[in-house]
C-alpha cells in the first residue's frame, strides 16, 4: 500500500512547473493586503516642497510677462487706453528691467510729450541697457528732432542686440543717409531688403540714395519696386515724378499721372498742370492750375503758366473770376496772357490724316 505522504510526494513532483508561479501569486496577495491595510498617506504641501518666495517671485514673472505681451499687443493696435490700464498693473509688480518706463514713454510720445519720452527712455536704458526696442525708440525720437548722430549711435546699439530687425536696420541707414554716409547706407539698405522684401519704404529709401549719389538711372527701377509694393505717400510721388521727367520715362509718367489725379498736393497738381500743358491739355491743365490759385499754394511760374492756359484754351482773363487773387497776382497772370496772344500764330489747324482727314 503507497502511503498518503508518498502520494503527496509523487504528485508534486509531476506536476514541479506549477510551484513557482503558485507561490509567487501568492507573495503578490500578501503584498496586496499589506498595503491595504496601510494607513494612506497625507498629501504634502507645495509649499513645504518648494521655497514659498522663489515661487512668488516665478509667479511674478509670469505676470509681468503675460502684461509685457498683452500691452505690446494693444499699442500695436493703438488702443492706448487699454493698454495704459495694463500698464497700471504692470507697476504695481515693480519689474526691474525697465519695461515700464520704455511702454510709459509710448504713452508720452502719443501724447505730443516728446522730451518727456526721451528722458523716459534714457533713464530706461540705465537700468537695462539691453532693451533693443528702447534703443530703436530713443533713436527714433532723435531723428525726429533733428539730431542725426545721436539717433545713429542709438540705432547701432539696437541692431548690437537684434542684429536681424529689418526696421532697425532700415532707420539705421536712413540716419547713414542723412548724416552723408551714402555708400554705407545704400549697403545696409540692401541688408534691409534681404530680410525683408516687401518693405516698400526700403525701395524708396534705396532710390534717393543713389539719387544723391547722381546715379538716376539706377534709382528709377527701386522707385518702381516701391510703388509695386504700394508706396502712396506725396513725397515719394514727388520724387517719382521729377525723377521721370528728368530721365523722360514715359512709362512711368502715364502711370503717376494716373495715380495722382486726385491727389491736393500742391507740387503733385503742378506736375500735373506741367505735363499735361505740355502735351497740349490745355484746358485739364488750366483747371489743375486753378486748384493752386485757390488754394493759395502757387509760385511765380504758376501765375504765369495760368496766363498762357488762359490764351491758349480761349478763356481770357474773365477765367479767374473766383480765385480771390490779389492786383500783384492778377497783374503777372496778365503778362503772361498778353504774352501768349502776341505771339501765337493765329491760321489753319495742324491735321492728322486718320483723326481729322481732310475733306
Amino acid at each position: 500500500m503507497i502511503s498518503l505522504s508518498s502520494a503527496l510526494l509523487a504528485s508534486t513532483m509531476a506536476v514541479p512547473s506549477l510551484l513557482p508561479g503558485f507561490f509567487s501569486e501568492w507573495k503578490s496577495v500578501q503584498s496586496t493586503a499589506f498595503e491595504a491595510a496601510k494607513e494612506p498617506q497625507k498629501p504634502i504641501d507645495a509649499n513645504k516642497l518648494f521655497d514659498e518666495k522663489a515661487l512668488e517671485k516665478a509667479n511674478q514673472r509670469l505676470k509681468i510677462r503675460d502684461l509685457t505681451s498683452a500691452i505690446t499687443r494693444e499699442f500695436f493696435l493703438k488702443n492706448f487706453r487699454k493698454g495704459e490700464g495694463l500698464l497700471a498693473e504692470l507697476k504695481a509688480l515693480n519689474p526691474t528691467n525697465g519695461i515700464d518706463l520704455y511702454f510709459q514713454s509710448i504713452l508720452e510720445f502719443e501724447k505730443g510729450n516728446f522730451a518727456t519720452s526721451i528722458f523716459m527712455l534714457e533713464e530706461c536704458l540705465k537700468k537695462n541697457n539691453e532693451l533693443d526696442p528702447a534703443w530703436n525708440m530713443l533713436g527714433y525720437l532723435y531723428s525726429r528732432s533733428g539730431d542725426q548722430e545721436r539717433a545713429l549711435k542709438a540705432f547701432e546699439k539696437a541692431i548690437a542686440f537684434e542684429p536681424y530687425h529689418p526696421v532697425y536696420r532700415y532707420n539705421h541707414a536712413r540716419a547713414l543717409w542723412l548724416t552723408g554716409s551714402f555708400s554705407a547706407a545704400l549697403d545696409e539698405t540692401k541688408r534691409v531688403l534681404d530680410l525683408r522684401d516687401n518693405m516698400p519704404e526700403a525701395y524708396f529709401l534705396a532710390g534717393l540714395i543713389l539719387e544723391d549719389m547722381k546715379r538716376e538711372k539706377e534709382a528709377l527701377p527701386y522707385y518702381r519696386l516701391a510703388e509695386e509694393r504700394g508706396l502712396s505717400e506725396d513725397d515719394f510721388y514727388v520724387h517719382y515724378f521729377r525723377l521721370g521727367l528728368k530721365l523722360d520715362s514715359s512709362a512711368d509718367l502715364l502711370r503717376l499721372l494716373e495715380k495722382t489725379r486726385q491727389s491736393k498736393n500742391p507740387d503733385l497738381i503742378r506736375m500735373q498742370a506741367t505735363i499735361r500743358m505740355n502735351a497740349g491739355e490745355f484746358q485739364r491743365a488750366l483747371e489743375f492750375n486753378l486748384q493752386l490759385l485757390s488754394n493759395g499754394h502757387y509760385v511765380e511760374e504758376d501765375l504765369a503758366r495760368t496766363g498762357e492756359l488762359l490764351c491758349r484754351t480761349g478763356t481770357g482773363m474773365s477765367g479767374l473770376q473766383g480765385t480771390k487773387l490779389n492786383d500783384a497776382a492778377i497783374s503777372r497772370i496778365r503778362v503772361g496772357f498778353e504774352k501768349c496772344e502776341g505771339t501765337r500764330r493765329k491760321g489753319p489747324d495742324v491735321r492728322d490724316p486718320v483723326l481729322q482727314p481732310a475733306l
